[in-house]
């Protein structure tokens, strides 16, 4: 059986939308694809988001919280943040459960939501440039949660950054969220978007990197 992340699903829908080029495709498909400055703010981000005080330091009388060379202005990332924490939400919730018929067999969706409220599922996006939340109602990536968590709806909040390099600390100036629901023919949609990455796999000759053994 193969195996995809919702995640790269979401990247082959940026290629087919020309806005992201074919070898940065081949690499998450291979999982080889390099750490930029904004995954390793966005990984930072999301430790803290789980367990804010493991990370937790003073300096100079300054509360901030400090995760893998990046430093986040505690302040402001609990303000922004304050009403998911105040939900009790459960963070990092995983499940492969999600299994879809397509054209070249049955195919194994693995998610992994961010924090979940019940039903509802939040994830969470960092972004140093302005807030253009209509960029995330496309993602394949709603829907795989959607569908997988059986959720009622899905939350997205994006978080703007503002680096102060003085002091190397990047602060949330703004936060905005998108909610979205799923709707009847959201498994068509996925199942479509999972043919056009396994086609564009198998003329590749890339579908040992996604076999359930390799995984």
């Amino acid at each position: 059986m193969l195996r995809l992340s919702a995640t790269l699903l979401e990247s082959a829908r940026l290629f087919e939308k020309n806005i992201i080029q074919s070898d940065a495709l081949i690499a998450s498909i291979k999982k080889e694809s390099e750490e930029t400055l904004p995954m390793l703010i966005g990984s930072a981000g999301h430790a803290i988001f789980e367990d804010r005080e493991i990370f937790r330091e003073w300096y100079d009388g300054v509360d901030m919280f400090c995760c893998n060379g990046v430093t986040f202005d505690a302040a402001s990332f609990e303000h922004y943040l304050k009403d998911i924490f105040q939900l009790n939400p459960v963070f990092e919730v995983k499940t492969e459960d999600l299994i879809l018929q397509t054209d070249y067999g049955p195919v194994r969706i693995v998610c992994m939501a961010d924090a979940m409220v019940g039903s509802d599922v939040w994830e969470l996006k960092f972004s140093r440039k302005s807030l253009v939340m209509e960029r995330y109602a496309d993602s394949m990536q709603w829907r795989c949660y959607c569908l997988a968590y059986a959720a009622s709806k899905f939350n997205y909040r994006v978080c703007q950054l503002k680096h102060f390099p003085q002091d190397d600390i990047f602060k949330i100036i703004k936060a905005e969220t998108l909610t979205v629901y799923p709707y009847p023919g959201i498994t068509q949609d996925i199942v479509g978007a999972c043919h056009n990455l396994l086609h564009f796999m198998d003329i590749n000759n890339l579908n040992d990197y996604r076999l359930e053994a390799a995984a």
